[in-house]
């Protein structure tokens, strides 16, 4: 946004922008939070973009990365990566804003496919609890189905033992008469 602001020439814009990012990583606590700081240097590139300082812009930016891969902070190393490419081509350096851009775009596909994988790891595991779940509830509508075949079983039983003792019982009744 901050370089297509560049390129219109609204250094207003650009600067107001450049502020509101630096008030949200104060907000945020770059001390509190070290990966912040890729982040506070990348907004200091972009400054110095604003006020067409690029050899300050370039210096923050390789801050930056040193930073963000020493803090394993992906990324703000795919943010920094891709401002230095846009910093080359507005240098007019058409190769090295290739390289950059492609370093981005890289980090960008390897999240990509990490997120996605997780989201396949993810679906893969609810999908299991979900069938672990059905088998479960067809257990249990097993069960409930032998108890109650188990009570109808014990009641055609019982009452089959009480007429069997009544029976008998009439039996030796009528016998004694």
């Amino acid at each position: 946004i901050i370089l297509s602001m560049y390129k219109k020439g609204d250094s207003k814009s650009m600067l107001q922008r450049v502020h509101e990012m630096n008030k949200s990583i104060a907000e945020f606590g770059v001390d509190e939070d070290k990966g912040m700081i890729a982040y506070q240097h990348l907004s200091n590139a972009c400054y110095e973009i604003c006020v067409n300082n690029f050899i300050g812009a370039e210096k923050y930016i390789t801050d930056g990365i040193a930073i963000a891969k020493q803090d394993s902070n992906v990324d703000g190393l795919m943010s920094l990566y891709e401002l230095y490419s846009k910093l080359y081509y507005l240098k007019g350096d058409i190769k090295n804003g290739e390289l950059y851009f492609y370093k981005s775009d890289s980090i960008q596909e390897a999240v990509f496919s990490d997120e996605l994988k997780q989201f396949a790891l993810d679906l893969e595991t609810k999908n299991e609890t979900q069938k672990k779940e059905n088998e479960i509830l067809k257990q249990e509508q097993q069960i409930k189905k032998r108890n109650a075949w188990l009570t109808i079983l014990a009641i055609v039983l019982t009452a089959s033992l009480l007429l069997f003792y009544f029976f008998s019982k009439y039996q030796k009744n009528k016998n004694l008469l």
